[in-house]
């Protein structure tokens, strides 16, 4: 059978490729091991470029035994193999596929093929940094040895490898390095003749500026990449040009920016499939359902991706879906839930300076001030070091103001408002969550400080920002945070304007169950 396929196919198999791959792996004459060997890597390369990574999957697998029965089997061949198994395995969502190509990396090195180091370290990535909250430090070094292997020549992999190492090292800091590499990168890309090449490395640049004062930039970013992307048709890089773009525009509060985008990266990842994607589009799903306080909507949402992620065997599977849960608890009055989660992820180590400023707010929220103060009082002393190199810093520090204003910590507002007031029209996000507009951060933290006009003035921007990011919780947590600081003062008419803000949000709190939003209430009154 397979050799009369091969005589109709004339040596351009086609679409029949697989039906070769079939027939010769059957086969039993050991002599023809190398042309089923063939057929099948032809076959996987064929699905991988058709989005059909489940048959690719089995090509390379059934290649690979076909390998192993080989009498001198070609080293390099079995590695060439392993960076097509691994790569099959990540688009498929199997998690064995960073052990894969970190295993056909380490071969490669040994055997000194400069080439398939570079490979495999390059298929050794979802899109973006290995896992949230903690640094992948093996990947990073094979990364480190790969730039050093291809050399100072520019070309289209050096351009890639250091724009996939900047990225990489987003959760150990250092803004510098990762722009310092991030720019060789795009330079690189500029001058080669490759628009692939340059999609890539935007893509990653993206992820790479994360960080403070860098907004700016990845908008810049995003908006040139996702024209480019259209333009290749590659649905994969325009995936993750849209999901960037939807991540740059939710930080500055752009809401019918971040539809258009998120509404286009959910389409593509239903369409292409992977379960990566997929996640990803169920946490923007679970977001955008959260900002419009359609909670359990959102929680539907939050559930689908921790499925996702844990059959996909996402190493952040708990983690990320966990950080939206408790921004989803958190309006529901249930906070009380959520702290020994946060407690847990700090006693794993995850590197991720939010967290300790969550579980001082949830501790507020549950009442628990000693607990709040003690948290706070650690990160005062520290002059809230860890905030330095947060990639998310804007929304660390406005959960911050939350439980400063509920404190009433002078120090701790005269440290925090001077990372806020450069930001007045941003919202603190980390990509798929929000504590809120830098706007109410500020006017929380100049009530502290008695500052009552400027408080003013930034809870009416404050309104402002989160009315056209359409986000009824964080607008009533505004509303909650304006009455609060006009119930300090003695000035005239400031009582009647109180109860104005209060009767905002408590209509806010009916009309979407914001339980937290009608306790602050009672409270205040």
């Amino acid at each position: 059978m397979a050799e009369a396929l091969e005589a109709m196919c004339g040596g351009s198999p086609g679409a029949r490729v697989g039906d070769l791959a079939y027939h010769w792996f059957s086969a039993t004459q050991p002599v023809d091991l190398d042309k089923a060997i063939d057929y099948s890597r032809q076959a996987a390369e064929a699905a991988l470029a058709g989005l059909a990574p489940d048959e690719a999957l089995r090509y390379y697998t059934q290649a690979l035994q076909l390998h192993r029965q080989l009498p001198d089997p070609d080293p390099l061949l079995g590695v060439d193999l392993s960076i097509g198994l691994g790569t099959a395995q990540r688009q498929a969502g199997v998690g064995a596929y960073r052990e894969t190509l970190l295993d056909a990396a380490h071969r490669a090195q040994a055997l000194g093929g400069t080439d398939r180091l570079v490979a495999a370290a390059l298929a050794n990535s979802r899109g973006f940094f290995s896992t949230v909250g903690a640094a992948d430090h093996e990947r990073i070094a094979l990364l480190e040895q790969s730039v050093r292997g291809v050399g100072d020549r520019p070309s289209p992999q050096r351009a890639r490898l250091l724009a996939l190492l900047a990225q990489e090292l987003v959760p150990t800091g250092n803004l510098a390095r990762r722009r310092k590499l991030s720019d060789e990168a795009v330079g690189i890309a500029r001058g080669l003749d490759d628009p692939g090449a340059l999609l890539d490395v935007l893509n990653l640049r993206s992820n790479a500026l994360l960080g403070l004062d860098t907004l700016a930039e990845r908008l810049a970013v995003t908006a040139e990449a996702l024209p480019l992307a259209e333009h290749l048709r590659d649905p994969v890089g325009l995936y993750f040009a849209a999901i960037f773009r939807a991540f740059a525009a939710f930080d500055a509060g752009d809401r019918d920016e971040l539809d258009r985008v998120a509404d286009l990266a959910v389409r593509l990842a239903d369409e292409v499939g992977q379960p990566t994607l997929r996640w990803v589009a169920r946490w923007q799903l679970g977001l955008r359902s959260w900002l419009d306080g359609e909670l359990d909507a959102s929680e539907g949402h939050v559930t689908d991706a921790m499925s996702i992620g844990f059959e996909s065997g996402q190493p952040d599977a708990v983690l990320v879906p966990g950080i939206q849960l408790m921004f989803l608890r958190w309006p529901q009055g249930r906070s009380d839930e959520i702290e020994p989660m946060l407690s847990q992820f700090l006693d794993d180590q995850v590197e991720l300076p939010g967290l300790r400023a969550g579980l001082a707010m949830m501790y507020c929220e549950n009442g628990r001030f000693e607990e709040a103060r003690r948290v706070l009082d650690g990160e005062v002393a520290a002059e809230f070091a860890r905030c330095k190199d947060d990639p998310y810093p804007l929304n660390t520090v406005v959960m911050w103001s939350h439980t400063v204003s509920d404190l009433d910590d002078v120090r701790a507002a005269e440290m925090l408002l001077p990372y806020l007031l450069p930001h007045t029209d941003e919202i603190g996000t980390a990509s798929v969550i929000t504590s809120g507009a830098a706007a109410t951060a500020i006017g929380q933290l100049q009530s502290v400080l008695g500052h009552v006009s400027a408080a003013d003035e930034a809870f009416s921007h404050g309104v402002e920002v989160c009315t056209r990011l359409r986000a009824p919780f964080p607008l009533a947590l505004t509303h909650c945070a304006w009455a609060r600081s006009l119930l300090r003062s003695d000035e005239p008419g400031d009582r009647t304007r109180a109860l104005r803000n209060i009767d905002a949000a408590r209509a806010l709190a009916e009309n979407h169950g914001l339980v937290a939003i009608e306790r602050r209430i009672e409270r205040m009154l």
